[in-house]
């Protein structure tokens, strides 16, 4: 499979460039092993659509690389090609929960942003609902926040507030209490565990 993302990152962890803890080297296995016989059906273009919408789409939302487009690392592609490339025989993807688990200050907000984007926009279908859910809503506020200024900085995303509604069906607006997209019915919203 040339250019997989999945292999490409396995075969790191294998030759040792690349380090991971005892749990990602599992998961991997069980993935390649998948793969190699048969359990698990890869479809390349729908993992690489995905990667390729983000780095066109998303862009950081602070720090010295705000505003510019996110560039994923080998990692992340490899990542995103598990969740979206990864397929039934209907060519659904059959991973639809993920545990990303990164230290602090390493991007995990603006990752994890940048897939919930994909999905409201493009992976989720009709009537998709994203929740940004932490303990307190401060928390679930980072990861929301980072969603809407990654749509804010996008032309493609953004409602034009001079156009009507009906004439930008594909776009996104930000309601009082989610984001929100008309054409699909799909929102974005922030949830406190107490709530």
């Amino acid at each position: 499979m040339k250019d997989n993302y999945i292999l490409k990152y396995y075969q790191g962890i294998k030759d040792e460039s690349i380090i991971v803890g005892s749990w990602i080297k599992l998961i991997y296995e069980y993935i390649v092993s998948g793969l190699n016989s048969g359990a698990f059906k890869f479809n390349k273009k729908k993992a690489d659509a995905a990667i390729e919408w983000i780095e066109k789409h998303c862009r950081h939302t602070e720090g010295e690389l705000a505003p510019g487009l996110m560039k994923l690392e080998l990692w992340q592609k490899a990542l995103i090609s598990c969740v979206f490339g990864i397929v039934d025989e209907n060519d659904k993807r059959i991973f639809r929960e993920i545990v990303l688990v990164v230290a602090r200050k390493n991007g995990k907000s603006l990752f994890a942003s940048a897939i919930a984007n994909y999905v409201f926009f493009l992976d989720g279908g009709y009537g998709t609902r994203i929740y940004c859910l932490a303990p307190k809503l401060d928390q679930a506020e980072i990861i929301y926040s980072n969603i809407w200024t990654q749509i804010s900085l996008d032309k493609e995303l953004k409602q034009d507030t001079k156009l009507p509604v009906d004439a930008q069906p594909n776009t996104a607006r930000h309601r009082m209490t989610d984001l929100f997209i008309e054409s699909t019915n799909s929102t974005v919203k922030k949830i406190a565990f107490s709530a």
